[in-house]
């Protein structure tokens, strides 16, 4: 099954970032995870997978991404 297999991925990259990060929490952990999926990403066969793999790549990077400038409350 589709979804069941998508599960066992992530509940791998998961572990993988805990493995990697530690007792660290927040961006620590984020990064890790963000690292794991593309590196999962990149060795994924089913294209099915990737999509679902860069969609959750692309949430973690916007997550780790600096606050923009112009609208943060220091810039003003």
């Amino acid at each position: 099954d589709l979804w069941e297999k998508l599960y066992r991925i992530i509940g791998a990259i998961r572990q993988s970032a805990m493995e990697n990060a530690g007792e660290k929490r927040g961006t620590e952990y984020a990064m890790s995870l963000f690292m794991c999926t593309t590196e999962e990403l990149s060795i994924q066969q089913d294209p099915r997978h990737s999509i679902t793999l860069m969609a959750l790549a692309l949430a973690l990077a916007r997550e780790l991404a600096p606050p923009d400038r112009a609208t943060s409350p220091s810039a003003r």
